[in-house]
């Protein structure tokens, strides 16, 4: 599944949820930091989904998004470099790599709609 649009802006809580999630798969090995391991990962395809800053530059846009277009792996413009770094534990970032699928579609789902998938639970039942 593709997609290459700026994700809507989601809910605060939302967000950090998912750069919570953006962390566990950093030390899960679960993550490849940087525009060159992201383009290395996406050529094996061994990439779910990838994050790309709102600040990455030109250059740097230019080596990863039509790979990423060519291979179908998901994409979502969100977080600055700094954000993105940070989460996961490292210098700025102008791109990560996850590949969990898992985790992916966790991270995904909260920055569409800012709630988690989960298993659909049945109403509750009242004893009278």
């Amino acid at each position: 599944m593709r997609s290459s649009a700026t994700a809507p802006v989601p809910t605060e809580p939302a967000a950090r949820r998912a750069l919570g999630l953006v962390g566990l798969a950093a030390r899960a090995r679960n993550l490849v930091a940087g525009t060159a391991q992201v383009r290395v990962a996406a050529r094996g395809r061994r990439l779910a989904l990838v994050l790309i800053a709102t600040d990455a530059s030109a250059n740097a846009r230019g080596k990863v998004m039509p790979l990423l277009e060519a291979t179908g792996i998901a994409m979502i413009e969100q977080f600055d470099r700094m954000t993105l770094g940070t989460a996961a534990g490292r210098a700025p970032l102008s791109a990560i790599g996850i590949m969990d699928a898992s985790l992916a579609t966790r991270i995904r789902s909260l920055l569409s709609t800012g709630e988690m998938p989960g298993p659909a639970r049945a109403p509750e039942q009242t004893t009278g």
